[in-house]
Protein backbone atom coordinates (compact mmCIF):
# COMPACT_ATOMS: atom_id res chain seq x y z
CA UNK A 1 0.00 0.00 0.00
CA UNK A 2 1.64 3.25 -1.16
CA UNK A 3 0.02 5.42 1.55
CA UNK A 4 1.34 3.41 4.50
CA UNK A 5 5.04 4.34 4.04
CA UNK A 6 4.14 7.96 3.33
CA UNK A 7 1.89 8.13 6.37
CA UNK A 8 4.53 6.54 8.59
CA UNK A 9 7.21 8.93 7.36
CA UNK A 10 4.89 11.89 7.87
CA UNK A 11 3.95 10.76 11.37
CA UNK A 12 7.59 10.28 12.35
CA UNK A 13 8.50 13.67 10.93
CA UNK A 14 5.73 15.19 13.02
CA UNK A 15 7.02 13.60 16.21
CA UNK A 16 10.48 14.92 15.55
CA UNK A 17 9.21 18.36 14.50
CA UNK A 18 7.94 18.92 18.04
CA UNK A 19 5.39 20.97 19.92
CA UNK A 20 4.48 21.97 23.52
CA UNK A 21 3.77 19.28 26.06
CA UNK A 22 1.56 17.97 28.86
CA UNK A 23 2.55 16.29 32.13
CA UNK A 24 4.01 12.79 32.25
CA UNK A 25 2.39 10.46 34.79
CA UNK A 26 5.53 8.42 35.50
CA UNK A 27 8.99 7.94 34.04
CA UNK A 28 12.55 7.73 35.27
CA UNK A 29 13.81 11.13 36.43
CA UNK A 30 15.90 13.15 34.00
CA UNK A 31 17.26 16.11 35.93
CA UNK A 32 18.93 17.70 32.93
CA UNK A 33 18.12 18.06 29.27
CA UNK A 34 21.43 16.38 28.46
CA UNK A 35 20.49 13.32 30.53
CA UNK A 36 17.05 13.11 28.95
CA UNK A 37 18.34 13.38 25.40
CA UNK A 38 21.13 10.87 26.02
CA UNK A 39 18.62 8.42 27.51
CA UNK A 40 16.24 8.85 24.56
CA UNK A 41 19.01 8.28 22.01
CA UNK A 42 20.28 5.20 23.87
CA UNK A 43 16.77 3.75 24.14
CA UNK A 44 15.95 4.34 20.47
CA UNK A 45 19.27 2.91 19.28
CA UNK A 46 18.78 -0.16 21.50
CA UNK A 47 15.25 -0.66 20.19
CA UNK A 48 13.76 -0.01 23.64
CA UNK A 49 10.75 1.93 22.41
CA UNK A 50 8.92 1.62 25.72
CA UNK A 51 11.71 3.66 27.30
CA UNK A 52 12.00 6.03 24.33
CA UNK A 53 8.24 6.61 24.48
CA UNK A 54 8.44 7.49 28.19
CA UNK A 55 10.99 10.19 27.32
CA UNK A 56 8.76 11.89 24.73
CA UNK A 57 6.84 15.06 25.49
CA UNK A 58 3.26 14.66 26.64
CA UNK A 59 1.75 15.80 23.35
CA UNK A 60 3.63 13.09 21.47
CA UNK A 61 2.80 10.42 24.04
CA UNK A 62 -0.88 11.34 23.61
CA UNK A 63 -0.61 10.60 19.87
CA UNK A 64 1.70 7.59 19.98
CA UNK A 65 2.13 4.19 21.55
CA UNK A 66 5.51 2.49 21.96
CA UNK A 67 4.51 0.07 19.17
CA UNK A 68 3.62 2.85 16.76
CA UNK A 69 6.82 4.72 17.64
CA UNK A 70 8.81 1.59 16.83
CA UNK A 71 7.06 0.97 13.51
CA UNK A 72 7.35 4.61 12.44
CA UNK A 73 10.99 4.72 13.49
CA UNK A 74 11.75 1.60 11.48
CA UNK A 75 9.84 2.91 8.44
CA UNK A 76 11.57 6.33 8.38
CA UNK A 77 14.91 6.10 6.55
CA UNK A 78 16.21 9.34 8.11
CA UNK A 79 15.50 8.37 11.72
CA UNK A 80 19.01 7.05 12.36
CA UNK A 81 20.56 10.20 10.86
CA UNK A 82 18.42 12.37 13.14
CA UNK A 83 19.52 10.34 16.16
CA UNK A 84 23.14 10.70 15.14
CA UNK A 85 22.81 14.49 14.76
CA UNK A 86 21.19 14.61 18.19
CA UNK A 87 24.03 12.51 19.65
CA UNK A 88 26.63 14.86 18.18
CA UNK A 89 24.70 17.84 19.57
CA UNK A 90 25.17 16.44 23.09
CA UNK A 91 28.82 17.53 22.92
CA UNK A 92 27.70 21.11 23.58
CA UNK A 93 25.58 22.36 26.46
CA UNK A 94 21.98 23.17 25.56
CA UNK A 95 20.58 26.67 25.29
CA UNK A 96 17.99 26.80 28.08
CA UNK A 97 15.17 29.33 28.10
CA UNK A 98 12.72 28.67 30.91
CA UNK A 99 11.27 25.19 30.45
CA UNK A 100 12.73 24.70 26.95
CA UNK A 101 16.22 23.40 26.19
CA UNK A 102 17.64 23.37 22.67
CA UNK A 103 20.70 21.63 21.30
CA UNK A 104 21.63 23.37 18.01
CA UNK A 105 22.33 20.94 15.15
CA UNK A 106 23.03 23.45 12.38
CA UNK A 107 21.09 25.04 9.53
CA UNK A 108 18.89 26.84 12.06
CA UNK A 109 17.59 23.55 13.47
CA UNK A 110 17.78 22.24 17.01
CA UNK A 111 16.89 19.26 19.13
CA UNK A 112 14.26 20.57 21.55
CA UNK A 113 13.30 19.30 24.98
CA UNK A 114 10.65 20.67 27.30
CA UNK A 115 10.37 20.39 31.05
CA UNK A 116 7.28 18.57 32.27
CA UNK A 117 6.68 17.71 35.91
CA UNK A 118 10.28 18.60 36.73
CA UNK A 119 11.80 16.37 34.02
CA UNK A 120 12.94 17.13 30.49
CA UNK A 121 11.19 15.32 27.63
CA UNK A 122 12.03 15.17 23.91
CA UNK A 123 9.79 17.45 21.86
CA UNK A 124 11.74 17.56 18.56
CA UNK A 125 14.85 16.02 17.08
CA UNK A 126 15.15 18.83 14.53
Amino acid sequence: MAWAPRWAACALWMIFAGCRTAALPSAAPTATATEALAAFIAAAKAGDFDRAYALLSGDWRARYTPERLKSDFEAEPLAKERLERARVALAQPPVVRGDVAEFPIGAGKAVRLVKEGGNFRVAALE
